[in-house]
Order: C-alpha cells, then structure tokens, then sequence
C-alpha cells in the first residue's frame, strides 16, 4: 500500500492564493465530474504569484506522491479540504474517481449525504483508496460542488496524476517429462527500489491437474513444517531474483473431459509479497499454457511395481489400460517385444507371450497384470510393452521405458523356496496318489463280481501249466 497524501486546499475569499508547487488542473472538468446545475467557468490556475485584480475566489494546491506506484499493491490517498475564508461553505458534494486508459471507477461520492457546512478556517478530510490493477497512467479527479457565503454555487476541480509501474516479473520454463508428469520453474524479479518478502507464490492447477512445489528441505519433518512459522523468501531490491519450482501430474485419468486434443493450459500463479514497512501487494499470472498434447487413443500406465525384484523369480507388474475415445475398442492382444535375437533378453514373460485383453467401453479402463522374470542383476529397463487392437488391426506405440533394479535373493529365500517348492511337489504327489486309491475302492465296491472273476481267471493258466508238466 502506497501513501498518497494529497492535499487539496481552495481559499473561499475575494482574492486567489496559489502555492508556487501547486500543479495547473485542465481548463475545464472531465464530463463525468461536471454536475448538473448550472456553475461558473473554472478559472485558469498558474503556478505564479498570486494575483491582487483576480475575483477568483478558488485557489487549489496539491503535494506530489513521496514514493512510486506499483502494479498489485494499494493506492491510498489522504485527501483534506480547507475553508480559509471568513465565512462557512454549506451543502458540500464531494466525489473522487480514478481514472484510466480503459475506466473510470468512482471512490467517493456524498451526492445523497453531502457535507453539511465548513467554517471558517475549517477542513474536512477523508482518505480514498483503490487497488491496482493496470499499469500506465493514472488520475485521481476530485471534486466539490458547494455554496459559498453569498448562497452562490460553485465548482471545485482537482487532478493528481501519476504513473503505475510493474514491481516484478516473472519468468517460466516447462521440462516435460511424459504425458502425465510436467515440471514448471518460475524466476521471479524484484524491479522495485525496496526489498520484496513473498509471503506465498502458489501455483494454481486447472481441474485436471495438480502441483507440488519443490523445496530443497524436504527432509524436514511434518512435524515441524506444521509447527514452524512460514518464514517469508526474501527478494531484494534492484533485480534479485528467487526460482520456484512445481511437479505438475494429471489428477485423473480417463476423464471425459481430457479427451480434447491440444488443451495445453495448465493453471497460473498468484503472488502476495509485503515491502520493507509491511505493506501488502497481490498479482497473479496470465494461465500459462504448456506444450499442446496430442493424445492417443489409449493410454496404457503402470499402477504398481512391486518394491523388490529378485533374479530369475517372478513378479508382476500392474498395469491400466484407458480408452480415451467415444467409441467401444478392442479386443486387444498386450506382447513384449524384443529387438532382436542377439541381444541379450534380460526381461521375459513367464507364461504366455501373448495376453488377451477384452473390449473397453468409451472412457473406461481395465486393469491387468503382466508376470515377466528378470534375467539379469543391477538397473534394468522393461521395453517393448505394445498394444495391438485386433479388431481395428491397429498397433498402437510402446509404451515408455521402466526403469527397476533386480537384486540377487538372499540364501535364507532361496534355501527356503526350494523348501516350499518340495513341500508342494510331494503334497501334490500325495493327493494324486490318495485320488487314484480312493478311485479304486470305488470301482471295488460298484462291482464286486467282476473284481472276483478277474481273479478266479488269473489262475487257471498256471494250474494248466502245472497238469501239463506232470502229464
């Protein structure tokens, strides 16, 4: 917030007094101040001596702004209004409009409660304030339409003019990172003569996405982030600069609202500061577009990753795969493909090598999961996860590099997964073997006599055998 203490003095007396620092006021009053009962011309003011012959009984003077205006921050004025007649001035209307290149706002108007009287020798003050909002030129037109001694009314004009200038400006710079993930740096310059404390630079996030800023101590505790009293960021006077940085990610996916290619905005920041005496100021940012985006008409994203990844062990990776569009697609068939025979597999599918996914209903999703076995120890990447709708014959991009780390298992696992892999393998040997006894016990007991023939007939032929040796 600015001071302007602006005083506005006009002597109610036969004669016109005029302080040599006193700025000339236009020949005539803007239309939108001019009051509608008939008054007098406004005398032409010079910053001269004052002259004895004038009648005029009007003499106004004004004090310049003591400090520059700025874009964001408060124009205050303190407007006073002198009688140094020897007569009280009656019926006071008194009004006080800001004007710009593009408006005019009204501050102050006592049309339906004028000001009773001012005697003589007396004053009336009131303050104005107005917050910025455009930079350039600016002029504060008051005035006071009132009756003099002789019941006569008379017209009061007063300009102060003075020029806006932006007290920061700031500078963006966009890293994608992948469809989802955006980072934003924000440089912020302080052009004021005062030093700057940012109280808050926030970004704010259209609906569909959602920001985190990014601080270098992160390690902190929540505990005392909580508890700890937000230390304003300093910015000193003259061109110091402070950046900003923000993780900017999609809030949700598959909404049908994400579905128009190329919206590229992502939000905008807003600004609040305090100057060295504590005085308040505000901007915010024109929405700050990013690189328009084209999308696919899936989206294929992992869900889960498992934290651990041994060697040579399964693990499963979860996956999402979203229909972007308004129509109904798929099948689809989800493969690893590798680039080529000579290079080293160091990720492969355990099971099938083709996995079939069912048709997916326009902006609706399915979840799936892909078991793969790593081959290899140290960071390793999953390449070459391709969609291929088999109804639309369409093949659609692979999807993008997953980096993980693949650790050797420790002895205890293994020796204890060969264990439970022993246990299994004789558990499943036992229920085989318990399946097929109990099968025979029933074929026993539904027929009985087939059983006893079955043995009366294997022993014939060796007693056959025996009569015919003794024959």
């Amino acid at each position: 917030m600015w001071t302007l203490r602006s005083a506005w003095t006009r002597s109610i007396s036969l004669r016109a007094r005029i302080s040599s620092t006193t700025p000339s006021p236009p020949p005539t009053s803007p239309a939108s101040s001019t009051p509608t009962s008939p008054t007098p011309p406004t005398p032409q003011i010079s910053p001269t001596a004052p002259d004895s012959s004038s009648t005029t009984p009007l003499t106004p003077w004004a004090s310049p702004a003591s400090s520059a205006i700025y874009l964001g921050e408060t124009f205050c004025s303190y407007i006073s209004i002198n009688n140094s007649s020897n007569f009280e001035v009656k019926e006071i209307i008194i009004k006080a409009e800001m004007q710009t290149e593009r408006q005019r706002i009204l501050l102050l108007d006592t049309s339906k409660s004028p000001v009773e009287t001012i005697r003589a020798g007396g004053r009336y003050d009131f303050i104005v304030e107005h917050d910025v909002k455009e930079l350039g030129a600016h002029t504060l037109v008051c005035t006071a339409l009132y009756n003099d001694g002789d019941g006569e009314r008379k017209y009061l004009p007063q300009f102060f003019k003075f020029v806006v200038s932006n007290p920061l400006s700031v500078r963006t710079k966009l890293r994608p990172l992948s469809q989802e993930t955006t980072f934003l740096e924000a440089c912020i310059e302080n052009h004021t003569k005062s030093n700057l404390f940012m109280d808050q630079v926030e970004f704010e996030p259209t609906q569909h996405w959602s920001a985190t800023i990014l601080k270098a101590n992160e390690h902190d505790s929540d505990n005392n982030s909580k508890t700890r009293e937000k230390t304003p960021v300093l910015i000193r006077s003259g061109g110091g600069i402070h950046n900003y940085l923000y993780q900017l990610k999609v809030s949700s996916h598959g909404s049908a609202q994400m579905k128009v290619e190329g919206s590229n905005i992502l939000g905008k920041l807003q600004i609040t500061w305090r100057t060295n005496l504590g005085e308040p100021g505000r901007l915010q940012t024109q929405q700050i577009l990013g690189t328009p985006v084209t999308r696919s008409d899936i989206d294929l994203h992992v869900v889960e990753v498992p934290s651990i990844i041994n060697l040579e062990r399964p693990f499963s990776l979860h996956l999402k795969l979203t229909n972007q569009t308004e129509r109904e697609l798929g099948p689809f068939e989800v493969s690893l493909l590798q680039n080529g025979l000579r290079e080293e597999k160091v990720i492969m599918i355990n099971g099938l090598k083709m996995m079939v996914l069912p048709q997916v209903a326009a902006f609706s999703c399915t979840d799936f999961h892909l078991h793969l076995i790593a081959t290899k120890l140290g960071v390793q990447r999953i390449t070459g996860i391709t969609v291929f709708d088999t109804r639309e014959k369409r093949s659609y991009e692979p999807f993008p590099d997953l980096e993980f780390s693949c650790a050797e298992p420790d002895f205890f696992s293994y020796y204890l997964w060969g264990l439970i892999r022993l246990w299994v393998y004789d558990v499943m040997i036992c229920i085989i073997n318990g399946l097929q006894l109990d099968q025979a016990d029933l074929d026993k007991q539904k027929n009985p006599s087939s059983s006893s023939l079955m043995t009366v007939d294997a022993n014939p032929p060796q007693a056959g055998m025996t009569c015919c040796g003794f024959t």
